[in-house]
C-alpha cells in the first residue's frame, strides 16, 4: 500500500535528520519530497502528513456504517490499526442505531475493547412519521435502543439531529421530547456546515516554499 511505503520512508528520513526513532518530522517530509517531487501533488500524502504532524492520536474509520462488518473482521481491522499506529488514543466511526441494536452485547463489548471508542449516530429526528417519510429505516424507539446499547457497551456516543427537518407543522424532532420517551446520556449535536476562509495547511506551505532547489 502506498501509505505504508511513504510512512516508512518518512520515518527513515526523519531519523537520518536527527529525529526521534519512529517519528515523522518536518525535515523528513521535505527530504521525501526532494526524492520524489511528484508526491507534492498527491492528496493522499498530504492527508497522511497532516495527520502525523497533528500527533496521529485519533483516527476515523470512514464508512456510513462500519459496524455492519462481521465482528471478527472489524476487531481484526482495529487491532491492525492500533498495531500500525500505536500512538492512537481514540478511534471513531459512523454507525446506524439499527445496526447497533442488532449487535449482541458481547459483540459490542468486543469491538469496544478492540479499540473503537466513539460512535456517530445519525438521529435526524425523533418523529416516527418523519423517520418513515425520509426512509430512515428505524423508529424512534429503535434509535433509543441503539443509543442505550452503545452506551452500555462503553462507547462515547454522538447523536446528530437535523433541526427543522419536520418543518413548522411538526414540532417533535428528537427522542426525549415526547412524553414517556428518553434518550441515554449521550452527546447531542447538530452539524452546521463549515465556513471559511481556512488557513493554508502546513504541508502545502512546506512543499511550496521550503523544498530544496
Amino acid at each position: 500500500m502506498p501509505w505504508r511505503r511513504w510512512l516508512n520512508k518518512m520515518r527513515t528520513l526523519s531519523e537520518a535528520k536527527g529525529g526521534p526513532d519512529g517519528a515523522v518530522t518536518r525535515d523528513g517530509v521535505l527530504a521525501l519530497l526532494n526524492k520524489e517531487p511528484a508526491l507534492e501533488q498527491h492528496p493522499g500524502l498530504a492527508m497522511l502528513v497532516h495527520w502525523l504532524m497533528a500527533g496521529a492520536k485519533t483516527a476515523f474509520i470512514q464508512d456510513a456504517n462500519s459496524l455492519i462488518m462481521k465482528t471478527p473482521d472489524l476487531v481484526a481491522a482495529l487491532a491492525h490499526l492500533k498495531t500500525t499506529f500505536p500512538h492512537i488514543r481514540r478511534i471513531t466511526t459512523y454507525a446506524r442505531a439499527r445496526t447497533v441494536a442488532q449487535k449482541s452485547a458481547q459483540d459490542l463489548e468486543a469491538i469496544r475493547k478492540a479499540g473503537l471508542d466513539r460512535l456517530h449516530l445519525g438521529l435526524e429526528t425523533g418523529d416516527d412519521e418523519l423517520l418513515k417519510f425520509i426512509k430512515k429505516g428505524v423508529t424512534s424507539e429503535g434509535q433509543i435502543k441503539g443509543g442505550r446499547k452503545a452506551v452500555a457497551a462503553g462507547f462515547q456516543v454522538s447523536e446528530y439531529w437535523m433541526p427543522g427537518l419536520g418543518g413548522r407543522k411538526n414540532p417533535w424532532t428528537m427522542p426525549g421530547t415526547r412524553p414517556g420517551s428518553s434518550m441515554p446520556s449521550t452527546l447531542i449535536i447538530s452539524a452546521p456546515g463549515p465556513s471559511g476562509p481556512f488557513p493554508e495547511p502546513r504541508f502545502t506551505r512546506w512543499s511550496r516554499t521550503e523544498r530544496s532547489p
